[in-house]
């Protein structure tokens, strides 16, 4: 059987052309995962795009059985109806709540040429439960954490990738990929997971992310 299990909430666009940290390796521990069944169902966001959220199941091929997973397995679907899959984790450090999202490539490609050329990143968001019927996601930004590196205030593995250029126009686009460690990764976040310069504050433009989901 065929299947790639690439292992973190958005279309998979942004998250491979920018705006959000991402990392090769997950921002989580197995002992840090948590599991809320109370986010099972369909959520509306302010863009009236709706994310359908359930348990994350994993398929074993020879004993055609499933595995439960602490997991959830996320779909985002844009007002234009398109969609896109994610493994999202819940996990929880020193009283903070974050979503690791992964995405699935191989349930929203049908070219498995395209897919096996592909490099999956974890992207990282603070969680945040209003209420039971409301949650918000604050991506941290990649923007402010160009800044800190070229002002040297933090250190941490990294590569900086371009991802394509513009015709006519001088300007490399260019991306941040952690390469460090999930317990490198895991510092960063109990140093940084609070700081107001990487947690986007508002939806302004196509560089930030907040978003606010309702219960459908």
């Amino acid at each position: 059987m065929k299947r790639i299990i690439i292992v973190g909430l958005i279309a998979s666009a942004f998250i491979l052309n920018g705006c959000f940290i991402k990392s090769l390796h997950p921002f989580y521990k197995k002992e840090d995962v948590v599991l809320k069944p109370e986010l099972y169902g369909t959520w509306i966001d302010g863009d009236s795009a709706v994310w359908e959220i359930e348990q994350y199941l994993i398929s074993q091929v020879m004993s055609q059985n499933t595995i439960k997973t602490k997991a959830y397995l996320t779909s985002h679907t844009d007002q234009e109806g398109k969609k896109s899959y994610f493994q999202a984790t819940l996990f929880q450090l020193e009283g903070n709540y974050f979503v690791d999202f992964f995405p699935l490539f191989d349930k929203q490609f049908d070219d498995e040429l395209f897919v096996y050329h592909m490099i999956p990143a974890h992207c990282v968001a603070r969680f945040e439960q209003k209420n039971t019927n409301q949650f918000e996601l604050q991506w941290m930004d990649e923007g402010m954490l160009d800044k800190l590196f070229t002002e040297k205030r933090i250190r941490i593995q990294h590569e900086q990738i371009k991802m394509f250029e513009e015709p006519n126009n001088d300007e490399d686009y260019n991306a941040f990929v952690l390469t460090a460690s999930t317990d490198e990764l895991q510092k960063f976040l109990k140093k940084f997971g609070n700081d107001p310069e990487l947690i986007k504050k508002s939806k302004e433009d196509f560089a930030d992310f907040r978003f606010t989901l309702t219960r459908q």
